[in-house]
């Protein structure tokens, strides 16, 4: 089995899924699911496609620390074929089981605490196979600009990046940090980012059952990843799918080199309309904080309250006030609504 070959083919597949989702328009709507990639729960069992996904797990794992089970690289390789044929079966039956993670605190820099989770090494190996189905899957949707855990591109690719925007006449560089991004990123929004792609069922519930195991890490909740690369695209695909096109630089209008859909996370949001202050935290804790229509985790600086439809088609304007017909959205997602209300 040729790995790279079998990767190529799933990016054409996903570059034709995205141009029938693109050519879409109200005269002639096309079916946004329709091209997506199908059987990747029978490719990430293959005996050659695990074995090529160990042999990368064990040279980035040699010398780091064991998972729950204890089991290191050196006892890995002792009998490693046996290894990958057993959770190969379990994969195949669908009886396998991701295990715990490993819970480790580090420090940072401040004086807290980070909490990491260690994955054991089978599970390693499964989520590396994942991984090695869906990157060139997603490779199709990120923007020209993105450089994070992506293949082949790194923070110098950035750095580059930056330097010839300072040719071009930019004389401003924004640097920003999201807040808590592996503790606050939602099960949700990647399980859709997945579905848009992939219509594999079992695929699906695999990715669902190593959620869980985070969702135990995080003590419950339904946010949260271990530091995984993987999982945090899916993440950021997610919102690059809402904000297809990027709005191009004009001088004096305050917009950016990158994508659009990073210019609300350096500004504050409007105004409140009137009476909206009020509904605005009923609202906020209704909805657990997060975005009604992408998951993100929000506050009430960095979200705006909507209705859930356009005002004019409610009985009265008081009907429309109240906390039953309000959403929380993010700043990015209300305006995305807002400019579809207005084009309608």
């Amino acid at each position: 089995m040729n790995v790279e070959e079998i990767q190529r083919r799933l990016w054409e597949q996903s570059k034709i899924h995205r141009e029938n989702r693109e050519a879409s328009c109200p005269l002639f709507p096309t079916n946004v699911y329709d091209n997506r990639i199908r059987n990747l729960s029978d490719l990430i069992h293959q005996p050659d496609w695990l074995n090529e996904a160990a042999s990368r797990v064990c040279v980035r794992s040699r010398g780091k620390a064991p998972g729950v089970d204890g089991m290191t690289v050196s006892e890995f390789t002792k009998h490693g074929i046996e290894h990958v044929q057993n959770f190969r079966q379990e994969l195949k039956k669908q009886t396998y089981r991701p295990q715990p993670l490993r819970r480790v605190e580090i420090p940072k820099a401040n004086g807290k605490m980070r909490s990491l989770g260690i994955p054991c090494l089978r599970d390693k190996i499964v989520q590396e196979s994942m991984r090695m189905a869906l990157e060139p899957i997603f490779e199709v949707e990120f923007h020209q600009n993105s450089y994070g855990f992506r293949p082949h591109r790194s923070t110098h690719h950035a750095v580059f990046q930056c330097q010839q925007a300072m040719l071009q006449g930019f004389t401003w560089i924004i640097e920003g940090d999201v807040k808590a991004c592996f503790d606050e990123i939602s099960h949700k929004v990647i399980l859709g980012a997945i579905q848009e792609k992939v219509i594999d069922n079992k695929f699906l519930d695999l990715s669902q059952l190593f959620l869980k195991v985070y969702r135990k890490f995080y003590f419950n909740r339904r946010i949260g990843v271990s530091h995984n690369r993987t999982l945090v695209r899916f993440s950021d695909t997610k919102i690059s799918l809402a904000f297809r096109k990027p709005v191009e630089y004009e001088p004096g209008k305050g917009t950016y080199l990158e994508d659009h859909i990073w210019e609300a996370d350096f500004r504050c949001p409007d105004k409140d309309r009137p009476g909206q202050r009020d509904l605005k935290q009923k609202a906020l804790e209704r909805d657990c904080h997060q975005c009604c229509e992408c998951g993100y985790s929000v506050d009430s600086e960095s979200s705006q309250l909507d209705h859930i439809k356009p005002v004019h088609k409610f009985a009265s304007f008081e009907q429309a006030h109240t906390l039953d017909n309000v959403q929380t959205l993010c700043v990015n997602c209300h305006e995305q609504k807002s400019r579809l209300e207005r084009k309608n």
